[in-house]
């Protein structure tokens, strides 16, 4: 800065000692003498004080540094800001172009999955399993595990009701623990038995008939010969009997399961649904259910197919 200072005061005093600006307009001076006689206008001059003092000197050298050094930094604030605006501008353009493509691409994913599950959900009355090969030994119904036991195949009936399979399926593998027998069923407890089907929905209802079901069963025990009609079933009219038509919660799902795969072994007419064990010209009676349920009635079809090979 005290560089800068006298370097102005340097050339502040040449100017101040040039006889030609040191005079007034009215100067004796010839003006074809001046440098500027060819000019066709006439030059202003302005007239500088005859004293100037070394303070007056450095109080201008300082006010015009000052000015200068004002002006430069107003410039550039001025160029910063407008940069900076600039630069804010485009990185808020850039993040909302960026959020509307991820937006938009999340959209786009959620639409195919969409459409992916649409394509893959079988439609209504159509069977979730895909069908095995025909030399397959099972098509993969839980009834095929446990058809043997007309308690079980019962209770997984009643269990299965407004309700999937995959909800249904460790809710009786546990019911089937605890109470392996309708005996056992029909002292259960009907606070825990409700808890126990809580998951499934419509627990209190399940419980009461689940209790009901063992209670009748021990009164009216089925056996093979004794039939009861349901009213409806299998047709309008029907008055077909079967023999565990007359306990609580055996519906039409319940009593084509039974037929499917436990009737003819309690008759004692083959060993399995498949009619293993039975006499010539035995005819299954699978043969003779038209199940109104898609599980049951792509197992049916899958026999047919089989039976046709």
């Amino acid at each position: 800065m005290t560089r800068r200072v006298n370097k102005y005061k340097h050339e502040y005093s040449k100017f101040a000692a040039d006889p030609i600006f040191a005079t007034s307009v009215h100067s004796s001076i010839p003006l074809d003498a001046s440098p500027l006689a060819n000019r066709t206008s006439p030059v202003k001059v302005t007239q500088l004080p005859s004293q100037v003092t070394e303070s007056d000197m450095e109080m201008n050298i300082i006010d015009n540094v000052d000015i200068s050094t004002q002006r430069r930094l107003t410039r550039s604030m001025t160029s910063t800001t407008r940069n900076s605006s600039s630069s804010s501008d485009t990185l808020s353009t850039s993040l909302r172009l960026s959020s509307s493509n991820l937006k938009r691409r999340r959209d786009v994913a959620k639409q195919e999955k969409e459409e992916e599950v649409r394509r893959r959900r079988p439609q209504a009355g159509q069977s979730r399993h895909i069908f095995p090969s025909l030399d397959a030994n099972t098509f993969g119904l839980i009834q095929e595990r446990i058809a043997h036991n007309l308690y079980h195949l019962c209770i997984q009936a009643m269990l299965w009701n407004q309700t999937s399979g995959r909800q249904a399926k460790p809710v009786f593998f546990k019911l089937i623990e605890l109470y392996p027998t309708p005996a056992h069923l029909a002292g259960a407890s009907l606070p825990a038995l409700t808890a126990l089907l809580q998951p499934l929905g419509l627990h209190n209802i399940r419980a009461k008939r689940c209790i009901l079901f063992a209670q009748k069963w021990l009164e009216l025990p089925p056996v093979a010969g004794k039939t009861y009609t349901r009213k409806g079933y299998p047709g309008p009219g029907s008055e077909e009997g079967f023999e565990i038509a007359h306990l609580p919660g055996m519906g039409p799902y319940a009593l084509d399961s039974f037929r499917i795969f436990h009737r003819d072994e309690m008759r004692g007419l083959a060993s399995s649904w498949l009619g293993e064990g039975s006499d010539e010209g035995f005819e299954p009676e699978w043969i003779r259910v038209v199940p109104l349920d898609k599980e049951l009635k792509a197992y049916v079809k899958w026999q047919w197919l089989r039976k046709g090979q």
